[in-house]
């Protein structure tokens, strides 16, 4: 859905942006901010300060670490408060209905540049809510998002919706996942939504800041959640879809990934099988599509050999078993794809966290 972001993280509301050289400075900014003008005493707030360059501002700046900047922050907003005549609101760590952002970037001349924003997320939007108690290791629900609008762009829906595809090494299935909530039109957000509608439950924390809670607003937003709700139903598949498949050899990850179609799309719609992705073929000798992998990182001593013999396994089942197929091969280790034997026909550059990635395309012919 166009209206819900696959690949953001977090959204953000601006409230004041400022230069500052002292701790003062920033205490008196924030004291001199409103705050009751965008929650009450009565709910709860967390602060969370994020340095753009940690060590450059822990060593010209008076803040040591984000920590003390962000109790700066959280006294000057209890002081606002009581300047104002009003008690001051508790602090949650863990669940708080308020999320204050401080982003702090050098400036010049020894100066900060300081932000103060509320998170309108407070979880952040990559998180689905579908994982289980058999995940394995998934990666991130909005790395997987890019990697399936890298290779099924939304322009051209119409030529591959009814193509084959398979995750040849599921794992967590955060990439089947991402795939069929592109193919059937179902929003990130899609657990939530459900809760929000079905339950009475909400879950979006938008509206946790007062300035948003106008009649106006909440009109416009029941709406767009009760269309959007009314519009995923219709799109949620009714049968088996025959052209998706799911493959691992780890019965964990077999069901976790058919705990995840149930819990998110209300029954197991593609096959997902137990299988060794260096042993798996076509259905039929003219089937074509798309073949997705995402081998194992390996990060323990003797990983290396395994992988290598994975890697030229892998591709050698490519080569004699998926022909007229593209197959994709996301990997960490880019020395490794020497092993498959094959040439790529495109390498992207992808972070999963602090770990430089390649996405591999191959033309099987």
């Amino acid at each position: 859905m166009k209206k819900i972001p696959r690949k953001k993280l977090e959204i953000f509301y601006n409230v004041d942006s400022f230069e500052i050289k002292t701790v003062k400075d920033l205490h008196e900014k924030c004291k001199s901010i409103k705050w009751s003008r965008y929650f009450s005493e009565k709910q709860t707030f967390k602060v969370l300060a994020h340095f753009s360059n940690q060590k450059e501002i822990e060593r010209k700046s008076p803040f040591k670490n984000s920590l003390y900047a962000a109790q700066v922050v959280k006294d000057g907003i209890a002081d606002s408060f009581r300047d104002d005549g009003l008690g001051r609101p508790n602090v949650e760590l863990e669940f708080p209905q308020i999320q204050v952002s401080l982003h702090l970037t050098l400036g010049a001349q020894g100066t900060l540049k300081a932000s103060l924003s509320f998170d309108l997320c407070l979880d952040p939007l990559s998180n689905r809510n579908h994982r289980t108690k058999y995940a394995l290791a998934p990666m991130r629900e909005n790395l997987a998002a890019s990697l399936v609008m890298e290779m099924f762009p939304l322009e051209k829906k119409e030529e591959w919706k009814n193509q084959t595809v398979i995750d040849s090494m599921s794992g967590g299935g955060n990439f089947i996942l991402e795939f069929l909530m592109m193919k059937y039109d179902v929003p990130p957000s899609w657990p939530k939504l459900k809760a929000l509608i079905e339950q009475k439950r909400n879950q979006f924390a938008l509206f946790n800041v007062t300035t948003f809670r106008t009649k106006e607003n909440l009109a416009v937003w029941k709406k767009i959640t009760e269309d959007l709700y009314g519009q995923t139903r219709k799109n949620l598949p009714r049968t088996l879809d025959e052209n998706v498949r799911a493959y691992d050899l780890d019965m964990r990850a077999i069901k976790s990934i058919r705990e995840s179609l149930e819990g998110f799309f209300g029954a197991t719609i593609i096959r997902v099988e137990r299988a060794d992705a260096t042993k798996i073929k076509k259905m039929h000798e003219e089937e074509t599509g798309v073949i997705f992998c995402n081998p194992p990182y390996g990060v323990r001593l003797g990983d290396e050999e395994e992988l290598e013999k994975l890697y030229e396994e892998y591709g050698e089942n490519l080569k004699n078993n998926f022909k007229n197929f593209t197959a994709y091969i996301f990997t960490q280790h880019a020395q490794l794809r020497k092993k498959i034997s094959l040439r790529t026909s495109s390498r992207k550059a992808f972070y999963n966290g602090p770990l430089e990635c390649r996405l591999l395309e191959y033309r099987l012919f």
